[in-house]
């Protein structure tokens, strides 16, 4: 079985936790600019409910990589405490494997 679209899925998820994740100031101060400038409106709540959109955004696009699922168990393969794991939490799947590894179903010693 080979695990290539499995991967692709999650780069996708982790792609759009990263742009949420490093625009959020520079999109925010571009709005505030804008409204300050050009419209010579800034509002406190408009701002707010921006930003609080917007970190919202994030906390999703967060959640959603840590509820990927392994290609290969079919459980969650990050647990809350270690977003940034190399290998599955259950089943031991190194990340980014490309292929089943044939008789080296060897899970992580608790």
């Amino acid at each position: 079985m080979h695990y290539e679209p499995h991967w692709i899925e999650l780069k996708k998820r982790e792609r759009l936790f990263k742009w949420l994740f490093f625009l959020y100031l520079p999109v925010l101060g571009g709005v505030m600019f804008v409204m300050f400038i050009f419209v010579k409106l800034m509002t406190d709540y408009f701002f707010f409910s921006c930003a609080i959109i917007w970190i919202a955004g994030i906390v999703a696009a967060g959640l959603r990589c840590l509820a990927w699922k392994c290609p290969r168990c079919a459980h969650p393969f990050f647990r809350l405490l270690r977003p940034f794991a190399k290998r599955c939490s259950t089943c031991g799947l190194w990340k980014w494997s490309l292929k089943a590894d044939v008789g080296k179903y060897a899970p992580l010693k608790r």
